[in-house]
This record gives C-alpha cells, sequence and structure tokens, in this order.
C-alpha cells in the first residue's frame, strides 16, 4: 500500500473534507476512473495514427474494454 500527500488550497481541502472526499476508496475510484478515461483517450490517439488502416474504428464499448485492461 501506499500513502501519499497533496497540497491543496485551505478552502478547498475544508469544502472536500466537508463532504466526505477524504476516503482512501473515493481517490481510488477516482484514480482507477482517470486510468481508464487517459487509456482510452491514448488508445483513440493511436487509431487516428493509424487512420489509412482498413481495419474498422473500434466502438466505445471496445475502447472502454481496452482502457479498462490497461487500467487494472
Amino acid at each position: 500500500m501506499t500513502s501519499i500527500t497533496i497540497d491543496l488550497p485551505d478552502e478547498l481541502a475544508s469544502q472536500a473534507a466537508m463532504a466526505g472526499l477524504f476516503d482512501a476508496r473515493h481517490f481510488e475510484r477516482l484514480i482507477r476512473a482517470s486510468l481508464r478515461s487517459k487509456a482510452k483517450a491514448d488508445l483513440q490517439v493511436i487509431w487516428q495514427k493509424l487512420g489509412s488502416d482498413p481495419i474498422a474504428p473500434l466502438t466505445d464499448a471496445e475502447l472502454e474494454a481496452g482502457a479498462q485492461s490497461l487500467a487494472n
């Protein structure tokens, strides 16, 4: 298990704490979602670079599945 420390403006940190956002499970879900989103965007960039390839474009479901496999 890894611990991290972040610096936030006091007002933002206070609002986040009051909203219950300083929970390890919340951060884990947020980071996993961000990794899936980044992987999906990366796959789309790669796909665009392969624009001349005659293979049919990936569907959103295929991109999401690929992104999820990269994030795990």
